[in-house]
């Protein structure tokens, strides 16, 4: 009796194991111009899509990675290889290119949440303008949640530290999610921001 119950248990795991995989959205992962970090990047994507169920979080299915990019979300996400050797740090930067096509399809609360932003942070490093960093607060904001909810928060805080010391456009962006989030997550919370499951 009890070897069956075991087996059942192990067959029901490997079930689940496997639905888990076939149920994530297909993505389309694209090398241009392919190279060695263009491959190593797309491998550990590959590999943080086995090991995390990231399909609450993929709003496209379509990816470009591409050395010497500027990681864009639109109109096809394409991710740069700066973090080719550094699968957490890319799962940062995935996340983040993801949740703004989640902000494009919430966009009037966006809209809203950015407006309460700016007159918290009306002065901002604008090295794209200050729309772009305060929509950059929600999904940096929104990347950290997402880090906490797969790394745990000790490892998130230190995936975001990293990147922050690395990242020459959005720094002062992680600095203010790292240490005076609390507006942030008030606001986001109003306007209904967080999408499930990090609600």
């Amino acid at each position: 009796m009890k070897c069956l119950l075991l087996l059942l248990l192990i067959l029901n795991f490997v079930n689940c194991s496997s639905k888990r995989l076939d149920q994530a959205p297909s993505v389309v992962i694209t090398e241009v111009n392919p190279n060695k970090w263009t491959y190593l990047t797309k491998q550990n994507m590959l590999q943080l899509a086995q090991v995390y169920d990231l399909s609450p979080f993929l709003y496209t299915n379509k990816i470009l990675v591409q050395s010497n990019a500027i990681s864009t979300a639109f109109p096809v996400m394409t991710l740069n290889t700066k973090y080719s050797e550094e699968p957490k740090n890319i799962l940062s930067m995935w996340l983040r290119e993801e949740f703004h096509w989640w902000i494009r399809q919430n966009k009037v609360n966006a809209d809203l949440a950015v407006n309460e932003l700016k007159k918290i942070y009306p002065k901002v490093p604008t090295p794209r303008g200050s729309h772009s960093i305060h929509l950059h607060i929600i999904t940096c904001y929104l990347e950290f949640k997402a880090l906490e909810h797969f790394l745990g928060p000790k490892e998130a805080r230190n995936v975001t530290q990293q990147i922050m010391k690395k990242d020459k456009l959005y720094s002062w962006v992680y600095y203010q999610i790292l240490y005076k989030n609390f507006a942030i997550e008030k606001i986001i919370e109003k306007y209904q921001l967080l999408p499930p499951p990090l609600t």
